[in-house]
């Protein structure tokens, strides 16, 4: 079935809604503040991604009602399993990163299927080390022992030797006082060998504080006034951080021992049994030893995560998996027979990758090739895109980080810029975001993409180019299934301008009336100049006042102030005798020539009778009533109202200047035909219009 039929219902301002979606085809729904589009949007959102979260669109007036009857739906998206949308939340949530101008770039840019097919061949060469790092259960208890031991030493090596704030300087810094026991705690020696004996010094610790609150023993309440100082003592020595890190060491130590060579292990058990502090000779021994254990795990990580991105690097593959071999005889401190033993396996799986490197360097090549015409593609891409639509900012993927993620920099500088948010202006963050979601969505292939309000912040050029950019090009969203939403009429016209007529894609007028969501499609012919607009409206068959309206409101578009513009706003400004502008009585014959223009489109015009008519509230209430659409109401009630100061000031702004001639876009649709006043706009005006019909009354 080609087209998905939506039913929303019970969702915010919407009680009852249909629309339409045809798919693999773009679906412009344009509506006026106060429809419900982001309704729309997160209603459809929320039930194909999250079910449940449909209940945060529940009607205030049914929030006390947990009847069924009254709880939000949506159905017809039962062939929809996902979705992207395009609204705040994505630019927020994706888009501008630190490292980055949209998260996952790699995955949205690098991973097509030819990516996919060349690293699923180069898995195959080195998955082999990867399982048999993984399997390597002694390889991976022997990495843990050397870290533990290796960040003992410290973060980072000094220039004499290991640092003075590392864990193992601070242990050992009055030598091994569990190997070595001082006579002054000898009576604690079996507390001290005890399995429990970090629990047991910190127990120590914590209770030694209530000492001197009183005589007795915090612990057991004896008598223990001669004995405080020997009890102290424990603490002095042995502070509970430092020999639970001893305790740490000495367990890496002899878990390790068979792993460093003979003399390497003498020289840690000497170091680590002394009875005084480091030496300096000692310290330096630490430091090369505490290199080369790093340098060995740094292989092993290296093997471990062996994949494509291991030959991103400009380097030949046979160099780079020589690097990868672990060679004990330039870390001589790890030379023993069990380190050989325990990483011969992950040699041997590197030495027949090597005996296959031909093959490898041919795969590496084009995949290295496949990634670098994508990175140029996309860069021009988006970077024509930017030049195009006035934007002076560039992207780059960034080469030397092996997931060449997208950076952005202003044209007037090469450095890229770590936190666009800041940099962009509210239009730029959205046209960029915009352009950024259209390749996350090419990527991901979502069933449905909902575009919520994505343009209306731009200018008309900007409008066009991101239409274009979004529909039409051979990168862009075209033959996807896509909503968009808008209250900006721009994309409209833009639609029939710019996207080839080939009766697939669809646009439509949304609008609600007491809650009840509607659509009426708009074709091409139905986008018209303001002045055709009048010309087919004093076509119809009205009162004569509201065909002046149309007439008045042409010659307003065309700057034409003539004697029938004259003649036609002193009928609407109720005067009796027509005048200029500068206050003197209209000329018989001007008045004459305007009746003529006026007779051809209004038969038997008669400016006194029609006057009495303006003048009359009565009679213009009773226009105002059969009136046949909402925007000849309000231009009925604007002259009702003229030199009345309305209560609600935000309706008289509305009606003197939102539908005044200047705001009038170049294109519009046909008021009679497409409900483009909104509603709460429209129930002002009647109430108004109730109050002084009952006044006269």
């Amino acid at each position: 079935m080609s087209m998905i039929n939506v039913t929303i219902e019970n969702c915010n301002s919407i009680d009852h809604g249909v629309i339409t979606i045809k798919k693999s085809a773009l679906n412009v729904k344009y509506g006026i503040n106060g429809t419900g589009k982001s309704t729309l949007a997160k209603a459809i959102q929320y039930c194909v991604s999250t079910p449940e979260s449909l209940q945060v669109l529940k009607q205030f007036k049914h929030l006390e009602n947990n009847s069924l009857e009254a709880a939000p739906k949506v159905s017809g998206l039962d062939g929809i399993e996902s979705i992207m949308i395009f609204d705040e939340e994505f630019i927020e949530k994706f888009t501008f990163k630190k490292d980055e101008v949209l998260e996952n770039s790699f995955d949205i840019f690098i991973k097509d299927d030819t990516f996919n097919t060349q690293t699923a061949e180069i898995e195959q060469f080195v998955k082999g080390v990867r399982e048999e790092v993984e399997k390597n259960s002694e390889l991976e208890k022997m990495s843990q022992d050397l870290r533990r031991l290796s960040d003992s030493f410290g973060k980072k090596a000094t220039e004499k030797g290991i640092s003075k704030a590392s864990a193992f300087s601070k242990s050992l810094a009055d030598g091994n006082k569990l190997h070595n026991i001082p006579q002054e705690v000898s009576q604690y020696t079996s507390f001290l060998k005890s399995q429990s004996n970090t629990k047991w010094i910190s127990w120590q610790s914590q209770g030694t504080e209530f000492l001197d609150i009183d005589e007795c023993c915090p612990f057991c309440a004896s008598e223990i006034a001669d004995k405080k100082d020997d009890v102290k003592k424990i603490t002095e020595t042995y502070k509970p951080k430092n020999f639970e890190h001893l305790i740490v060491i000495l367990n890496a130590v002899e878990s390790l021992g068979d792993y460093f060579n003979i003399d390497t292990k003498d020289k840690i058990i000497q170091i680590t049994t002394n009875k005084t502090g480091i030496s300096s000779e000692e310290e330096l021994t630490l430091k090369q030893i505490k290199e080369q254990i790093d340098l060995l795990l740094s292989k092993i990580q290296d093997l471990k995560s062996l994949s494509y991105f291991s030959f991103n690097e400009n380097i030949k593959v046979d160099e780079k998996l020589l690097k990868l071999k672990i060679n004990l005889e330039l870390i001589p401190h790890l030379n023993s027979e069990r380190t050989n033993e325990v990483t011969r396996g992950v040699n041997e799986s590197l030495e027949q990758i090597i005996r296959r490197v031909q093959e490898l360097q041919v795969s590496v090549g084009k995949n290295k090739t496949h990634i670098s015409k994508l990175i140029n593609k996309y860069k021009i891409e988006i970077n024509q895109f930017l030049e195009k639509a006035g934007y002076k900012y560039q992207v780059f993927f960034d080469d030397q980080t092996p997931s060449s993620p997208m950076k952005l920099r202003h044209i007037d500088t090469e450095q890229f810029i770590l936190d666009g948010k800041k940099h962009l202006s509210y239009g730029e963050k959205n046209a960029f975001a915009m352009l950024l979601f259209m390749y996350q969505c090419l990527s991901s292939k979502p069933d449905l993409i909902v575009l919520d309000d994505p343009i209306s912040s731009f200018d008309k050029n900007k409008k066009y180019a991101i239409m274009r950019k979004l529909f039409v090009e051979n990168t862009s969203l075209k033959g996807l299934t896509v909503l968009m939403l808008t209250h900006d009429f721009d994309p409209i016209v833009d639609f029939f301008k710019i996207i080839p007529v080939n009766n697939i894609n669809k646009a439509h007028l949304i609008y609600n009336k007491n809650g009840y969501l509607k659509e009426i499609s708009i074709e091409k012919e139905d986008i018209l100049t303001f002045i055709e607009v009048c010309d087919l409206n004093t076509g119809r068959t009205l009162h004569p006042i509201i065909k002046l309206i149309y007439i008045r409101r042409k010659l307003d578009a065309m700057n034409n102030k003539n004697s029938t513009y004259n003649l036609i706003s002193n009928l609407i400004h109720k005067r009796d005798i027509p005048i200029y502008k500068d206050g003197t009585p209209m000329l018989q014959d001007d008045i004459d020539i305007a009746i003529n223009e006026i007779e051809k489109i209004v038969k038997n015009f008669d400016y006194n009778e029609l006057v009495k008519t303006i003048q009359s509230n009565e009679r213009m209430i009773d226009l105002y009533k059969i009136a046949e659409n909402d925007y000849e109401k309000l231009q009925i009630f604007r002259i009702l109202t003229s030199g009345v100061n309305l209560e609600n000031n935000y309706l008289q702004k509305y009606i003197n200047e939102v539908f005044h001639i200047e705001n009038d876009n170049i294109s519009q649709l046909d008021p009679n035909k497409y409900s483009l006043v909104p509603e709460f706009v429209i129930n002002e005006c009647n109430q108004y219009v109730e109050k002084i019909s009952k006044q006269h009354h």
